[in-house]
Parts: structure tokens; C-alpha cells; sequence
């Protein structure tokens, strides 16, 4: 097989451009010139073409051949993450897919570094942007982006009482992909473990899957991931829109909510029955519930969505 590019890497695959027409389901060895480790893969299916050469998907069979020297964790522990970054540890040269927290990010945007556990040094180390001298990183030039499905028809825009996630506020750059913008470099307005807020001079459609970035790093390593256009909001001053994305494979967790309709809730304590009556005076007052059940439901006054 002649010598190929590698557009797109994963655990199980890779999208690559080469000059030479392949068949979908033919059966390839490959090998990473860089790390000079090679295993099987066959093709998927082309995906598009260029003057550069021609795109095609490829699986490997063999997650564990490690072909890129890159640690690339479950997916599953990137569905409370705020950002998604290739990093490298300081102090022995490992290379990781890295889900970041909310102030993980912070941290790395004032530093450029953040501390975090290497399986490798069995330590707290320091880890940076990963340089991948090994693999040769070229600026990327083709817009492909394979994260793309089916859109929603519409996404209602959720209020401020109904965001399941904390936000900072945290001006990042990031990359937006899309089959109609190609990579559209971005700035973020907040972050946070659900999704993000970020404004572009370009339009999007309620609804519309696309691929993300954040952080961004020009001419390096960067990890995208599915997300959905959830609201939009035009700034005529500006002449830009503010987008609201959220990551389609977030998890779910509970949230706070203000009730949308009165709730009576009993509280069974010294002097006060389970209906919420004094024992010796009577009904009370609405005005003036005794102070055992004012705590109670001061204490209880949000819904719980799980």
C-alpha cells in the first residue's frame, strides 16, 4: 500500500486521504511511520475526494494494537466532561485522550498545564498539550467530518431555570465542524459539563449535529465530539450569532427546577400532625405555617427531574 495521511484518528479507526482508489471491505495492513507499529484494518467506505487524493474510512479489528501510541479512555467517561484534549504527561512523555472538568479547564486556560493521575508514573503529574513529534502533525486542510447524523427537526430553547448544568464564563477557542461550514474556528461566551455557548459569523440551524472542539489548538492534535445546536440568538451590534450547543452523549443527571405548581408537603414532628395542623390550636393561618414545616419546605422547594 503507498504511503497515506492520516485525516482523523481513533481508537478503531481512521479516516485517511491517499492517492490510490481502494474498495470498500478490502483488507489493509497499516502501519504508523511514526511509532513504527502496524496491525489489520479493511475499509468502510469512501468518503469523499480532493485533488489531494481520495478519503476512506478504515476499522481496526484490534483496539489493543495501539497504533498511534495514544491512551484513548471509554466513552462513557467523557459524558460529564467540559472539554475533550489530547495531553501529554511532562514527565514521561505518555500521550492520552483527556476529559477535562469544568475546573480542569479553567486551569488549563490560565497555565497551559493541569495536574492530573498517570497510570504509567502511578503518580500526580503535570500534563501539557501533547506535542506528537512522533506522528508528525500537519495543519489540517480537508472539512471532512464523520461525527455528523440525523438532526432534530426543532429543539425548544431551555430558560435559566431549566439548565441542568453549572456555567463559568471562560473565553475559549474552539472549532465548529460542518459538512456546509467546513471548520469554522470559534470563541465561547461560558462552558460548561453539558455543552456550551459560543458566537460565529456563520449560520446553523436549530437542531443541526456537528462536530466540536474546545479547546481548540491550531496545527495540533485536537478531540471532537457530537454535539446539537440548541438555540440561537443574533447580536445585530456585533453582526454575529450567539449558538447554544449541548453534547449528545452527556449524561443526564438530576436537576433543580422550580415547581410549576404549589406544593404541600407534611411534616410529621413535635406539635405539628402529618396534615400540616397544630395539635392544640387548630388550623393555622397560610400566612403563618409553624416553623418546623416553613423549614421543611424551604428545604424541599425543588422538583427533582432524574
Amino acid at each position: 500500500m503507498p504511503e497515506a495521511r492520516t485525516v482523523l484518528i481513533g481508537c478503531y479507526g481512521a479516516l485517511i486521504r491517499v492517492n490510490r482508489p481502494l474498495a470498500s471491505g478490502q483488507e489493509l495492513g497499516i502501519r504508523c511511520l511514526g511509532t513504527g507499529r502496524e496491525t489489520k484494518c479493511h475499509v468502510v467506505s469512501q468518503l469523499g475526494s480532493s485533488p489531494e487524493g481520495h478519503l476512506y474510512g478504515l476499522e481496526m479489528p484490534d483496539p489493543n494494537a495501539n497504533l498511534w501510541e495514544i491512551d484513548f479512555p471509554p466513552a462513557t467517561e467523557s459524558e460529564m466532561a467540559a472539554a475533550r484534549m489530547l495531553l501529554e504527561c511532562k514527565r514521561c512523555g505518555k500521550c492520552a485522550v483527556s476529559y477535562l472538568t469544568i475546573g480542569e479547564v479553567e486551569i488549563f486556560h490560565k497555565n497551559r498545564c493541569v495536574s492530573r493521575a498517570c497510570e504509567h508514573c502511578s503518580d500526580m503529574t503535570v500534563w501539557n498539550e501533547a506535542s506528537l513529534r512522533n506522528l508528525l502533525i500537519e495543519p489540517a486542510t480537508l472539512p471532512v467530518d464523520p461525527l455528523i447524523g440525523e438532526p432534530a427537526l426543532s429543539v425548544p430553547q431551555r430558560t435559566e431555570d431549566e439548565r441542568v448544568d453549572p456555567r463559568i464564563n471562560l473565553n475559549l477557542t474552539g472549532c465548529v465542524r460542518s459538512p456546509r461550514h467546513g471548520e469554522d474556528i470559534v470563541e465561547t461566551e461560558n462552558v460548561s459539563e453539558g455543552g456550551v455557548c459560543f458566537k460565529s459569523g456563520n449560520r446553523y440551524a436549530g437542531g443541526e449535529i456537528v462536530g466540536v472542539a474546545i479547546p481548540y489548538m491550531q496545527d495540533a492534535a485536537n478531540v471532537f465530539a457530537q454535539a446539537r445546536i440548541t438555540w440561537a440568538r443574533f447580536r445585530p451590534a456585533d453582526g454575529v450569532t450567539s449558538y447554544g450547543l449541548a453534547y449528545l452523549h452527556a449524561r443526564r443527571r438530576a436537576r433543580r427546577v422550580k415547581p410549576k405548581t404549589p406544593i404541600t408537603i407534611g411534616f410529621i414532628g413535635s406539635g405539628v400532625r402529618s396534615s400540616g395542623l397544630p395539635r392544640r390550636s387548630g388550623a393555622f393561618p397560610t400566612s403563618a405555617p409553624p416553623l418546623r414545616l416553613l423549614k421543611c419546605l424551604t428545604a424541599t422547594g425543588h422538583c427533582c427531574d432524574v
